[in-house]
C-alpha cells in the first residue's frame, strides 16, 4: 500500500563475510555473556551458507525495483 502510493520503501541488508562470521560464533560459543545469543538456526544457516546464499541472492533479485530498491551494506 504504502508503495502504491508514491512512497519509495527503501530496504537495507547487512552482509558479512565468511571470517567474520567464524569470528563473531567463535565469540559467542566461547564468552559467557553471549552465548545466549547462540541458536541452532545460526548453527544450521552455517552448515548451509552456500545454499543460504544462493536464496539470499534470488530474493535480492526479485524483490528489487525502482521504488522498492535494496541497499547491500
Amino acid at each position: 500500500m504504502p508503495v502504491n502510493s508514491g512512497n519509495k520503501l527503501p530496504k537495507d541488508h547487512l552482509d558479512i563475510d565468511k571470517p567474520e562470521q567464524i569470528r563473531r560464533f567463535s565469540d559467542r560459543e566461547n564468552h559467557p555473556l553471549k552465548q545466549r545469543k547462540t541458536s541452532p538456526i545460526a548453527a544450521l544457516a552455517a552448515k548451509h551458507g552456500k545454499a543460504h546464499s544462493e536464496a539470499r541472492d534470488a530474493m535480492l533479485m526479485r524483490t528489487h525495483s525502482p521504488i522498492a530498491v535494496w541497499h547491500i551494506v
